[in-house]
């Protein structure tokens, strides 16, 4: 599957290839992953473009994927939800991943802390 390159990928402990598209790399043991959605055919940097400058400070890992990884991806901090959230664009073609994205990257327990911090 094509993903637009980046460190978006599909296996968690390992990195993301920088041809675009997932695959097995290993990353730093301390580097944060941070889960998004499957792309399930959609473009998830067309419906949030700024994962793409996300994934120079977070490993961005899909979900449903294998990986390898000594742990689970952590909840993503309300500061990087809204760095995501700040650029969100796109119309009805991506307001499906958009969705999916809200529902992974922005917990309940967060979700008050990043509606105060988009608002301004």
């Amino acid at each position: 599957m094509d993903v637009p390159a980046g460190r978006i990928t599909s296996t968690g402990g390992q990195g993301a290839r920088h041809d675009g598209r997932t695959g097995w790399e290993a990353v730093a043991a301390s580097a944060r992953l941070a889960e998004i959605p499957d792309p399930a055919g959609d473009d998830p940097v067309a419906a949030v473009p700024s994962l793409a400058a996300l994934s120079g400070t977070l490993c961005l890992v899909l979900a449903g994927w294998p990986r390898l990884a000594p742990g689970e991806p952590a909840a993503w901090r309300p500061g990087d939800s809204c760095v995501a959230l700040d650029a969100a664009t796109g119309g009805l073609e991506t307001l499906g991943y958009l969705t999916r994205f809200v529902e992974t990257a922005v917990p309940p327990s967060s979700n008050v802390a990043v509606a105060d911090s988009l608002a301004g």
